[in-house]
């Protein structure tokens, strides 16, 4: 699910991204998705200025079977960046994520759930910039998302989460 606007002045471009996860216990875990739509949903396009791309599924094949790895090519699109656009079907998803829609975007958010085979960290990550205006912008919005834990990456292809 996407969508485009005209958005506020410090935000150009933002992406918001979530996957679904089965667990062991064969509860689907959705809440990541269902905050996504529901930001979605609350987004006023008249007081907007700029880009929203909001992916409620970024494996959609992933997403329909209810597990964490494609049926397709049994890959996790989590563990498939940077991705490999003459690789696997789940490796091109996100090569494009990482290399196309990552690059237009200010801030990117990737939510992930949490259920009783796995647990997250709640955190907010930054890759540094040398710019100190970007960099001061970049911490603030990190805050902002008040997550608990600040992750830094420095010395990372400025294009790549992956390094």
């Amino acid at each position: 699910m996407s969508a485009s606007a005209d958005a506020g002045e410090q935000l150009a471009s933002s992406t918001s991204e979530a996957s679904l996860r089965r667990t062991e216990a064969r509860s689907i875990e959705i809440e990541a998705q269902i905050a996504v739509a529901r930001i979605i949903r609350s987004l006023d396009p008249e007081t907007m200025k700029g880009r929203v791309i909001a992916m409620t599924m970024t494996n959609l094949l992933a997403a329909r079977a209810g597990t964490r790895n494609s049926p397709l090519d049994g890959q996790s699109l989590n563990k498939s960046f940077p991705g490999d656009l003459f690789g696997s079907p789940t490796s091109a998803i996100a090569e494009y994520i990482e290399r196309h829609l990552m690059p237009e975007s200010d801030l990117v958010i990737d939510l992930h759930s949490t259920g009783p085979t796995m647990r997250y960290l709640s955190c907010a990550t930054i890759i540094d910039d040398a710019d100190a205006d970007v960099q001061l912008r970049r911490l603030a919005l990190a805050r902002a998302f008040n997550a608990g834990n600040l992750v830094r990456f420095r010395s990372f292809d400025y294009r790549s989460t992956s390094g």
